[in-house]
């Protein structure tokens, strides 16, 4: 009975909280550029003062000229140590296709170091090649996601291997099963938001992940906070219904959970902080 009363309540909290804009919202065109660096422990500290001196400078005139919508800069807090194929990533959002082809140009490079010469620059760009080593990139396409109107300081990056042919099956749970979960967690205060993607570039069979999820959080400790059974409740009232264990064992059918990265935010530029 005392659990029926506490459902109850949390049923008519969730009523109050819910933002209808927000859960009528639709899904922007983003498309992610992401590029992972490695870069030694004992040059670390150098790295992260080039990116937030020398690069955010540029990625905010890319965002006044409308290239881009954002830039991130985060550190791979876990997994760790030497072993790790990289430790350091740059995102660049983009909000429409054509302009993820576009290069640095001298102009971009002089709004961004107005004050700055031609042999200096080219000095900044050899710099950075000496501090860190340029991995791989790989370009993203925002599918679903629950807003995220903060820069959440950190996040966990889940790279899902979808069965072939299984493409439009997998959507549709992340959409229908699991995104309102996720709403319902940022609604209590458990997440900051969410977002599915999609990996465009590179592809083929051989690629050990195809689509991921971002679970994104306010602060540190949200990243264990066990969240009761309740909010699942809340997030689909008939669960019952829906077959929870049938649920769970199509998810697992559909796709693996490769792996996960735990991410800490360093630095960025949007819109907002552009202006």
């Amino acid at each position: 009975m005392r659990q029926s009363i506490q459902l109850m309540a949390l049923l008519f909290l969730f009523s109050c909280f819910v933002n209808p804009a927000l859960s009528q919202s639709e899904v922007p065109i983003q498309f992610l550029q992401v590029d992972y660096m490695k870069v030694a422990p004992d040059k670390a500290a150098d790295y992260e003062a080039l990116e937030k001196e020398v690069w955010k400078p540029i990625h905010r005139a890319r965002v006044e000229a409308g290239t881009i919508s954002g830039w991130y800069f985060y550190s791979v807090m876990y997994p760790a140590g030497s072993s790790t194929e990289y430790n350091y990533l740059t995102v660049n959002i983009y909000d429409d296709f054509s302009k993820t082809d576009e290069t640095y140009s001298d102009d971009i490079l002089m709004k961004g170091h107005p004050n700055a010469t031609a042999e200096q620059l080219a000095e900044m760009l050899q710099k950075t090649m000496g501090l860190r080593e340029h991995v791989r990139s790989e370009l993203w396409q925002l599918e679903d996601h629950v807003p995220v109107e903060i820069a959440a300081p950190f996040h966990k990056a889940n790279f899902m291997k979808v069965v072939p042919g299984m493409d439009d099956e997998y959507l549709e749970l992340e959409r229908d099963i699991w995104k309102p979960i996720h709403k319902t967690y940022k609604q209590f205060g458990y997440s900051a938001g969410w977002g599915s993607y999609s990996l465009l570039f590179p592809g083929g069979t051989e690629q050990p992940y195809n689509y991921g999820t971002i679970d994104f959080y306010k602060d540190y400790l949200e990243l264990v906070i066990s969240v009761p059974d309740s909010i699942v409740r809340l997030a689909h009232p008939n669960a019952e219904e829906l077959n929870w264990d049938n649920i769970l064992s199509k998810t697992f059918e559909i796709r693996d959970h490769a792996r996960q990265e735990v991410r800490a935010l360093i630095d960025f530029v949007n819109a907002s902080t552009a202006e």
